[in-house]
């Protein structure tokens, strides 16, 4: 059982790895021509292109950065997973988010630009919307994690309050300044937290905390929070307050977007799974 366990977990890497080895190859093979194919182009856009663009950069700084965003939110995401012994849930939501979520997110892009910016015909390209899916699919899983320790109720307030604080994050690095907004968000956020985990150990929600050393609360806090505050440095990273750097624009509507479809797509396929929720043992309201 221990040799299956440990083959399973070098098939995994391996096909994580191999999706970083795409990246390298097509962007070091392929003729700039067969590149500037694959990109997708608003001026004349085709089908094939709303899943290739996410797999060829614009230049080994624009691949560089998304390697290493790529290589931490897949390794920390398959390693919380794995601790919660949800091996297929992440396959599920890591297949959608390689596949899906190009097509979504430049389909976004495409909408948007044709309806509010419609003399704009920009070629996008890049991982980067991919990579902050990975980050919504690291959000749900510590709000996951929280769940399944202290009851489902508890790890949606968590996660409530956590988002509440990424965006006050955004809006803080968008404006380059802490906003009022942004004040209010940390607020509302830290209140939404602190009541909903009240509530729950009034109804006896979170009775199984009770029966734990306060240590292993504690290092469970420390260990969801560690995860909440390194999907809120990526998100640090991919709201840029220069969104123009040496004539390239930054596409942080794909970045917000790439982020928001990983949340609502490790929901899904959560769901799914048939892991998540009643059947994971959390309690049913």
């Amino acid at each position: 059982m221990r040799r299956r366990a440990v083959l399973r977990v070098a098939l995994d890497l391996v096909v994580l790895v191999a999706v970083a080895g795409l990246l390298v190859a097509v962007h070091e093979l392929l003729p700039a021509a067969t590149q500037t194919q694959l990109a997708f182009d608003h001026g004349a856009p085709r089908p094939l292109t709303l899943v290739t663009a996410a797999y060829v950069h614009a230049d080994d700084a624009h691949l560089l950065g998304n390697l290493l965003g790529y290589g931490t939110m897949t390794a920390v995401t398959y390693l919380v997973t794995s601790h919660l012994g949800r091996r297929r849930w992440f396959w599920w939501t890591s297949l959608c988010l390689f596949l899906l979520v190009p097509v979504l997110v430049n389909l976004a892009n495409y909408a948007v630009l044709l309806t509010w910016f419609p003399g704009l015909t920009p070629t996008n390209r890049g991982f980067s919307g991919v990579v902050a899916s990975f980050g919504g699919f690291l959000f749900v899983a510590a709000a996951v994690f929280v769940g399944d320790e202290y009851g489902r109720s508890v790890g949606v307030y968590v996660g409530e309050a956590a988002g509440l604080l990424v965006l006050a994050l955004v809006t803080a690095r968008a404006s380059g300044t802490v906003s009022v907004l942004s004040a209010g968000l940390v607020v509302i956020g830290l209140v939404a937290a602190v009541f909903g985990v009240r509530l729950e150990l009034k109804r006896g929600g979170v009775s199984a905390a009770a029966d734990r050393p306060r240590r292993r609360v504690l290092a469970d806090a420390l260990f969801a929070g560690s995860l909440f505050a390194l999907v809120g440095i990526l998100v640090y990273g991919l709201v840029p307050t220069t969104v123009v750097v040496d004539g390239r624009l930054t596409n942080v509507f794909a970045h917000a977007v790439g982020f928001a479809f990983g949340v609502v797509l490790a929901l899904a396929t959560a769901a799914l799974d048939g892991r998540v929720g009643a059947d994971a043992g959390w309690p049913r309201r």
